[in-house]
């Protein structure tokens, strides 16, 4: 387990950018966490950058995850920033995501390095803002605009302003 960020972190391609044929790779992957699942002991975290997810499987009882790294996986937060060392696989039948580019493979992990914490978030970032203040949504705008919707409705005014008289 490894303390800082040196080139042996950088990644091997953007999070979103990993295909099947991967599979049997060792692979990098930076990121920040956007959810984390313990599952009787297998914790699952989906990190993602600009161009999608992927996901990241910490197994204790296969030899490829120390039983540290396990620990340090639980300890794994959203919003923190991480990279993480493993070998790609092929999802196991039945547990594919088809909603997602990278949903056929996962990483197991090897290594992990928390690069950054992060505090708690004011409100849940996704698609589900529609019930938070709107004060609230304004004061934290920087994080509403990760909000695919409010992204698209930015760029839908920026072009009609370009192309109004």
């Amino acid at each position: 387990m490894a303390g800082i960020f040196d080139k042996t972190w950088q990644r091997t391609s953007l999070c979103g950018n990993f295909t099947e044929e991967d599979a049997g790779k060792e692979v990098r992957a930076n990121g920040w966490v956007r959810a984390r699942r313990d599952l009787g002991g297998i914790i699952f975290i989906e990190i993602w950058d600009w161009t999608g997810p992927i996901q990241v499987v910490f197994d204790p009882s296969l030899p490829e995850t120390p039983e540290e790294i396990h620990e340090l996986a639980a300890t794994l937060r959203n919003e923190f920033c991480v990279a993480v060392k493993g070998k790609m696989r092929i999802r196991p039948e039945g547990t594919e995501n088809p909603e997602l580019k990278t949903g056929k493979i996962e990483i197991i992990a090897r290594d992990v390095l928390v690069m950054s914490k992060s505090k708690t978030l004011p409100f849940e970032i996704g698609d589900e803002t529609d019930n938070v203040d709107e004060n609230i949504r304004l004061k934290y705008r920087y994080l509403d605009l990760r909000n695919p919707a409010v992204r698209q409705n930015i760029a839908a005014r920026r072009l009609s302003s370009i192309f109004s008289p």
